[in-house]
C-alpha cells in the first residue's frame, strides 16, 4: 500500500484512526509504504524509515522523527 501524506487536513482523532488501519494493514502483512512530514505518525507506524534530504539516509525510525521534526 503506498500513501502520500495521507494525514493532512485531518483531525487528531481521524488522525488516531488512520494510524491505526495503516498498523492494522501492517501487522497483516500488508507492505505499506508512507510518505510524511508528521513526525508522530512515523513513529506510531513505521519499522523502518528512509530519510530523503540533500541526501538519502536510512535511520531508525525516531532519528527519522527526530529529522523530521527539525531536531
Amino acid at each position: 500500500m503506498f500513501l502520500d501524506e495521507p494525514e493532512q487536513r485531518l483531525d487528531p482523532v481521524m488522525r488516531d484512526a488512520l494510524a491505526r488501519r495503516i498498523q492494522e494493514r501492517a501487522d497483516t502483512g500488508t507492505a505499506v509504504v508512507l510518505v510524511t512530514h508528521d513526525p508522530r505518525l512515523l513513529v506510531r507506524t513505521a519499522t523502518a524509515c528512509l530519510v530523503i534530504d540533500e541526501v538519502v539516509e536510512l535511520v531508525d525510525v525516531a532519528r527519522g522523527a527526530q529529522i523530521i521534526a527539525g531536531s
